[in-house]
């Protein structure tokens, strides 16, 4: 399955990938009319919860927001956790093991746990920190807008801290990020239809970067 946010709507989305695979890529609503979903950036799910930043009054909407990957009809509220409330404009999110990490919008990354507690700063040394995504094993890489580069970090913490990011590479413009493992290769054995259906999202995901 699918997820992704409708930032202008302040809806999160998904395609079931059995419908997809029939053709039938027509989105459902998973949230919407919810406080906590205010201009949706980044998005990140793990089976079974999916977590997303808030880029609009995150102070009041959530910073960083949990809630169930399948909530009851209509989106059920109650199913919504705010994770962080710390700041008012968030973008990158990724899940790597029982961590969460998470960027604002001037240098900031933060750090909390996926059932919550305290929010702790892993660096605040970015200039115009972006996405963000775990490569499956041991780090983290995020993408630096204003520095123009990608940053890599360890992410196995069991207690969150500030850490020192090292540079992966440089890159003008960097944004969003995704990591390729060595499951990628199962990409080509998808379904045509699905795969189509995958591309098509990536691709309005991509038109839909524009920052506000």
């Amino acid at each position: 399955t699918i997820f992704f946010p409708d930032e202008p709507q302040n809806r999160i989305l998904k395609v079931v990938a059995d419908k997809a695979m029939r053709g039938m890529v027509t989105p459902e609503v998973v949230y919407s009319d919810a406080a906590e979903v205010n201009k949706p950036g980044g998005l990140a799910v793990d089976n079974f919860h999916v977590f997303w930043t808030n880029k609009h009054f995150g102070q009041e909407a959530g910073s960083l927001v949990r809630g169930s990957e399948s909530p009851l009809s209509g989106g059920d509220a109650t199913s919504l956790s705010i994770l962080a409330k710390n700041s008012a404009k968030c973008y990158g999110v990724c899940i790597a093991m029982g961590n969460v990490f998470f960027t604002d919008s001037e240098k900031a990354l933060y750090g909390v746990k996926k059932f919550g507690g305290p929010v702790a700063e892993v660096s605040g040394a970015l200039s115009r920190p972006r996405g963000c995504a775990w490569d499956g094993d041991g780090t983290v890489y995020v993408a630096d807008r204003g520095a123009g580069a990608v940053f890599s970090f360890a992410s196995n913490m069991h207690v969150i801290s500030e850490t020192t990011l090292t540079k992966a590479f440089e890159i003008e413009d960097a944004f969003g990020l995704a990591v390729l493992t060595g499951a990628a290769r199962h990409l080509f054995a998808l379904p045509s239809a699905l795969l189509a259906a995958c591309l098509a999202l990536l691709a309005a995901a991509s038109a839909g970067l524009l920052e506000h």
